[in-house]
């Protein structure tokens, strides 16, 4: 598997142009299609939008770069990670603590711990997590990582951090977000992981934030 972590922009063009004319030009907006003489049978294209009759009044020309878009996508909401103490690494379960909101096709399922992948293609996984501190009376540093790994349990593959320094009697959430985009061959698999860290703190009342769901992967692929 190869992955970035910059976005990929998708290509698109003419696939195919049949005709019984004489054709100028690339396509380009710069070199439009044009008929010399006769007439277009057929223009077949890869999703792009083409305008023009394929005239030299009205050539044909393909607008927008073309290409790119969604083709499938779905969303996991993360729900139900038990408390935890300071520090604590731990890894989150998709058939365990949380639910499939939607998934628009069939390339990934969640059924085995993780995100995977069910053909080869370009993908982008977006994962929010929310870590709620408790209130308590002393002033406290909470240091939170969160990430992908391709191994349950393993070192991460890509991952965000923040911190935040609270002051006594308070209590708040920190968010950590990444985009990650990955080109997957069928059966690779990526699961979430989170570190907290900081002041520690020997009671289990840390948590992942799940209302509204502020905790979630997000999936796409977008090849």
């Amino acid at each position: 598997m190869s992955y970035y972590k910059e976005a990929q922009s998708g290509g698109g063009g003419l696939t195919e142009v049949s005709t019984d004319a004489t054709l100028t030009g690339n396509g380009t907006s710069g070199d439009p299609l044009s008929v010399v003489d006769n007439y277009l049978e057929t223009v077949a294209v890869d999703g792009i939008t083409i305008t023009g009759d394929g005239t030299v009044a009205d050539p044909l020309v393909a607008v927008g770069g073309g290409g790119g878009g969604v083709l499938s996508a779905a969303r996991f909401v993360v729900a139900g990670v038990p408390p935890f103490p300071v520090p604590t690494t731990g890894f989150i379960a998709t058939d365990t603590f949380g639910s499939v909101v939607f998934n628009t096709g069939t390339d990934f399922d969640f059924n085995s711990g993780g995100v995977r992948f069910l053909n080869d293609g370009l993908y982008k996984i977006t994962l929010q997590l929310t870590v709620y501190k408790p209130l308590n009376n002393a002033r406290r540093l909470v240091q939170v990582k969160g990430g992908l790994t391709s191994v349950f349990g393993g070192a991460f593959v890509v991952s965000t951090f923040d911190s935040t320094d609270y002051q006594a009697n308070t209590e708040g959430y920190d968010t950590v977000n990444l985009e990650f985009l990955v080109q997957a061959v069928v059966n690779d698999t990526y699961f979430i992981k989170y570190e907290v860290s900081g002041t520690a703190y020997s009671l289990p009342e840390y948590e992942i934030a799940d209302f509204e769901q502020v905790s979630y992967l997000n999936v796409e692929r977008l090849a």
